[in-house]
């Protein structure tokens, strides 16, 4: 960017950017992308290196004079919804962690933007309107600020509320995925470019996980994601040439997104949910980044078992796992049967080894992120400890990911524990806690014998106790059932026939 004195005014103007259909659709149908991947499948090295933050130096000299900044200039899609708007901006000024837009009109109000999925009340932004007049403060003889630009930008917020795999992999980086691609056509690995992921909250705030970080940085952005206020840019005043922020009239989430489910008609959800082929599109696109295929059904001959269990101190553990790994072993004595804990597991591969399995059994939580990434027509066996497990929404997870997916020939069988007795608290951690310490003896003994949350702990003990201090002995006379089930789906789909077991409808 080269600095002159005089620049267009600040205008606003319709944005038309298709979602590009036929492009996604071409994808679905066994178009470019599978070529790409076959081309990558052969090495795991990646051609398109993520690198730190896409900070450039200027060209030409910098400016010496208020007038001499240039001014910043936008455009949206969807003017009329709030919500569903994506803005276009030119020449955004980040300066020690505030996005600023220079203006020589007074009476400039800039439309807002969505910047996160889930309603919040710090769901909407935008950028800082500075008259020019009063920006001198931002030029070089002012400060000791280095100045530097990126190219190109999009401004964003995570999803703080749950910082967990299932919903910044599951969640956010599928909705991060289908905005690049509806509006900077960015759809598929390897990109064409470097679009530097600006995080609007603070990094006192939280940030990306870090598995997250780097698969985005990898296979869709090419930069890690960043804070607005990150200290490697506290020193510098950067020029934001082109910005987007927004999310659009679309994403993938189980709260915050679903207004075509039931769910999200009763939540007054305000986006709809992705379309399939945008949802292929994100399966395609990884498979390529880090060579898996997405494509080949679920081996049947052999079958390849996995048994996914999470450690006691995590919650939600199952307590006889070697006796579930030797009965699965005992059902399915021809096929391949293994106990996968995935804490250790670099997350690459953990979709490498999600991409070969035709029968998955798990305890519900966050590895249900990677349902996605299942072969087609694989089966997903999934157990809820709690035997109040309708009020905690893990079946309700389980239903949209099935629902969503369900494109894939991806269908699970869920397994409710419904014995009080079989779920176990951790008791060592839990007595110790300041809301269990206000619990009458009545109380205590449903909690133990019942496993019934105390009405006026509600909340606490249904999303925080029932989650991490819980686990189950879990029943293999129901696995041995929810087995026996899922084999017959795995083998009616690889036959060609319609599976018995369908996923909610949309």
């Amino acid at each position: 960017m080269t600095f002159l004195d005089a620049s267009p005014r600040a205008g606003s103007a319709g944005l038309h950017r298709p979602y590009l259909p036929a492009l996604l659709l071409l994808a679905v149908a066994g178009g470019s992308l599978w070529t790409l991947l076959q081309r990558n499948v052969q090495s795991r090295s990646s051609p398109f290196a993520a690198r730190e933050i896409n900070l450039q130096a200027l060209a030409g000299p910098l400016p010496q004079r208020a007038a001499a900044l240039p001014l910043s200039s936008h455009k949206c899609t969807n003017t009329r919804n709030d919500n569903h708007r994506v803005c276009e901006y030119s020449n955004l000024i980040l300066h020690g962690g505030t996005v600023y837009y220079l203006t020589d009109d007074p009476d400039l109000e800039l439309p807002i933007v969505d910047v996160t999925y889930h309603p919040a009340d710090d769901e909407k932004f935008a950028p800082t309107v500075l008259q020019r007049s009063a920006a001198a403060f931002l030029l070089p003889a002012q400060n000791k600020n280095e100045w530097a630009s990126i190219p190109l930008s999009w401004l964003w917020k995570v999803t703080k509320r749950w910082d967990n795999l299932a919903h910044h992999f599951g969640e956010d980086a599928v909705t991060l995925h289908h905005t690049l691609c509806s509006f900077l056509g960015e759809c598929r690995y390897p990109p064409r470019r470097e679009v530097q992921l600006l995080l609007l909250h603070s990094r006192e705030q939280g940030a990306l996980l870090s598995a997250v970080n780097a698969t985005l940085a990898r296979c869709a952005t090419g930069s890690p994601a960043v804070f607005r206020d990150d200290v490697r840019l506290l020193s510098k005043t950067v020029l934001l040439e082109k910005a987007w922020s927004g999310i659009g009239p679309q994403c993938h989430a189980q709260r915050g997104c679903a207004s075509d489910s039931e769910f999200g008609t009763l939540r007054g959800d305000k986006r709809a949910s992705m379309p399939p082929a945008a949802l292929q599109s994100w399966r395609e696109r990884l498979g390529a980044c880090y060579g898996f295929d997405v494509r080949t059904p679920a081996q049947t001959r052999p079958k390849n078992v996995l048994i996914v269990d999470r450690p006691y101190e995590a919650g939600r553990h199952m307590l006889n796992i070697r006796s579930v790994e030797k009965f699965v072993q005992q059902r399915f004595p021809e096929d391949v049967v293994r106990v996968q804990y995935f804490e250790d597991v670099p997350f690459p591969e953990q979709l490498r080894i999600m991409s070969r399995v035709s029968l998955l059994v798990m305890v519900h939580g966050s590895a249900i992120a990677l349902w996605p990434f299942l072969p087609p027509g694989a089966v997903a066996i999934h157990i809820s400890p709690d035997v109040e497990s309708n009020d905690n929404l893990q079946r309700v997870w389980a239903d949209h990911y099935a629902r969503d997916w369900g494109f894939t020939g991806l269908s699970y069988v869920p397994v409710n524990n419904t014995e009080p007795s079989r779920q176990h608290m951790r008791w060592e951690r839990l007595v110790l806690q300041d809301g269990y310490k206000t619990l009458t003896d009545q109380e205590k003994l449903a909690l133990l014998e019942q496993g019934e949350c105390p009405d006026k702990l509600s909340q606490l003990c249904t999303f925080h106790w029932k989650r991490q201090e819980l686990s189950l002995v879990l029943n293999l006379d129901d696995l041995a059932w929810a087995l026996d089930m899922a084999e017959s789906e795995l083998l009616r789909k690889a036959a060609g026939k319609p599976p018995l077991l369908q996923p909610p409808q949309r």
